[in-house]
């Protein structure tokens, strides 16, 4: 799976907003070819259609109507803090998070552009993996890397993530808030982010150092997907409790293995210090790295009847 590029969502949007890709092409002054491999690009990296494309026209499917949401807030939380920070010769922070990450970092964003006009924040939108490869070769100043960071890298501690369950309301499993035993989960029908996410990972080699068999049926790289289809009774979404989850009030239950310890995975602000980065980068990581408490704690529910 590869990484979501900003580019990408601002052509979907475009699509939507302009009511096609012929129109969308004629305002956005590019042509159709290229939306449309933006859009190809889009719904590789999430495993799903975002459009049909019929003789009615160009329609989003359920898949696209629920990207569009998530997709317009992290548009214009990125657009608000490139504007806010675009400083006449100013040097630039190359910034890189995950999607998901963007958006709980979207308040530090703004709040640093109003308070450092001056300065450039150019976001990059990538995976985990090729965050770190970018900050080794420079292309990113900072950025957000889950996960154990090599000797390599400066790292500042950024929160953790626990991996959930999202469960189906008419689940057996939702009737509790309780920590979910990873065993529990052997047989089930569970759905994953993907091959690139520290939360699939974990649960992939935990259910491997336990004999669980839980029956993988589908990925995305979309929390709103995954709880979409819980929501519907596919099976149970698995994910990081740090996943925009907004629109979806399903049972959520914290994972745990057979020792009793949760699925859990650090967060991390790095930099290459083999750059010398510069002061108001600096300022920024280590603005970055204090945030952290400002985590939306998450509730989680069960079904009491």
């Amino acid at each position: 799976m590869h990484g979501i590029d900003v580019r990408d969502l601002e052509a979907f949007i475009g699509i939507v907003d302009h009511g096609g890709f012929r129109t969308a092409a004629e305002a956005l002054f590019v042509s159709q070819p290229a939306l449309s491999r933006r859009v190809r690009n889009l719904e590789t990296a999430l495993g799903v259609s975002v459009f049909d494309r019929g003789a009615a026209g160009t329609r989003l499917t359920g898949h696209g109507r629920l990207l569009l949401e998530g997709a317009r807030q992290v548009d214009i939380a990125l657009r608000s803090a490139i504007e806010r920070t675009r400083g006449a010769g100013a040097e630039p922070i190359h910034f890189g998070a995950t999607l998901g990450a963007m958006t709980y970092v979207a308040p530090y964003l703004a709040a640093w552009a109003r308070q450092h006009p001056d300065t450039r924040v150019d976001i990059v939108a990538d995976g985990v993996v090729s965050l770190r490869s970018q900050l080794r070769t420079n292309a990113c100043d900072v950025a957000i890397i889950s996960g154990t960071v090599g000797p390599d890298l400066v790292a500042l501690p950024f929160g953790y993530v626990e991996v959930i369950a999202v469960i189906p309301w008419d689940h057996p499993l939702s009737r509790s808030t309780d920590e979910l035993p990873l065993d529990l989960l052997n047989g089930e029908r569970v759905m994953l982010n993907g091959a690139l996410y520290l939360s699939s990972l974990l649960f992939r080699t935990a259910c491997t150092l336990q004999g669980v068999d839980a029956k993988i049926i589908y990925e995305s790289a979309s929390g709103q997907v995954l709880s979409a289809h819980a929501e519907a009774g596919l099976g149970i979404a698995i994910c990081g409790d740090r996943t925009d989850l907004r629109g979806f009030d399903l049972p959520q239950r914290r994972i745990i293995d057979s020792a009793g310890q949760p699925l859990r995975f650090d967060l991390s602000v790095c930099w290459n210090p083999q750059r010398a980065p510069s002061d108001h980068v600096l300022a920024f990581a280590h603005g970055l790295a204090g945030f952290q408490p400002h985590f939306p704690a998450r509730e989680l529910r069960g079904n009491a009847t």
